[in-house]
């Protein structure tokens, strides 16, 4: 009878310790498409508040953009009468509420414009300060450069998501498409396409290349719903992260050692 029991004990210690080497295993993947998740719903709303001097200005005045946004807008310093060629920074500050994409927000974006609206390849800064999505908080910063009329070059440096008492940190450089929409003052009819490549140490402390094509998310879904990403770690072992096929849910699948597990983004 104990012997019965001592293998029972044996095999329900084997299948958990297993579960857990996989769930390690497949976890750059899944801590990667929570970080570009979160960055989808920050990079967009930016990109769009700099749509142009006048919209920049309208919304400073009145520290709200109401279609688009729970945010207060803030002006910090710079000269807004000669906005075109000198700095401008400003905030837009989240004091937990839910915004129209749907997550929850609280904490500020410090955005930076240097000769933002005269130069094509002016860049912005935006530093996530006290920053959190969904309870998950975000640190670091995105520099913005535009690349031609709706392409932008995004460099996210070194951003860290903390999950619970673990974090996540990512570095890369994507190319990134934000569609204008039917409506030019409405964020949420807009679509944004991703190219991105990367590195990636996961919440256990694995390393992660990351190389992602064809993302998308269109605004009226709060996921990422198209596209792949392959990561690789440092003994060469690759997984491939699959966002799905267009349909909006926060499913994803990830093939790694031959096998597919599905599995909820943002989790």
């Amino acid at each position: 009878m104990m012997r019965i029991l001592y293998i029972s004990m044996l095999l329900v210690f084997l299948l958990t310790n297993c579960r857990k080497s996989k769930e390690k295993s497949i976890q750059s993947s899944k801590d990667y498409a929570l970080v570009q998740t979160n960055i989808s719903l920050v990079a967009p709303l930016v990109i769009h508040t700099i749509q142009s001097r006048s919209y920049l200005l309208e919304r400073l005045r009145s520290n709200e953009d109401t279609l688009n946004s729970c945010a207060a807008y803030t002006y910090i310093q710079g000269d807004t009468v000669d906005i075109s060629n000198q700095n401008v920074q400003f905030e837009i500050l989240f004091v937990n509420c839910i915004d129209f994409d749907g997550a929850l927000k609280n904490g500020s974006l410090i955005v930076t414009l240097d000769n933002y609206f005269d130069v094509d390849s002016a860049f912005c800064s935006v530093l996530l300060d006290n920053f959190s999505i969904n309870d998950n908080i975000m640190s670091g910063s995105i520099t913005l450069k535009r690349i031609g009329s709706n392409n932008f070059e995004l460099v996210s440096s070194n951003i860290k998501v903390i999950v619970e008492t673990r974090q996540i940190s990512f570095t890369g450089k994507s190319t990134v498409n934000l569609g204008t929409g039917v409506d030019t003052e409405l964020l949420y009819d807009n679509a944004f396409d991703l190219q991105d490549e990367g590195s990636l140490v996961d919440r256990f402390g694995n390393l992660s290349l990351c190389l992602a094509t064809d993302l998308k998310r269109n605004f009226s879904c709060n996921w990422i719903t198209s596209g792949f990403v392959e990561l690789e770690d440092i003994d060469g072992d690759s997984q491939i992260l699959d966002f799905g096929n267009g349909i909006c849910d926060n499913l994803g699948s990830i093939t790694y050692a031959e096998e597919e597990v599905t599995f909820a983004i943002g989790q």
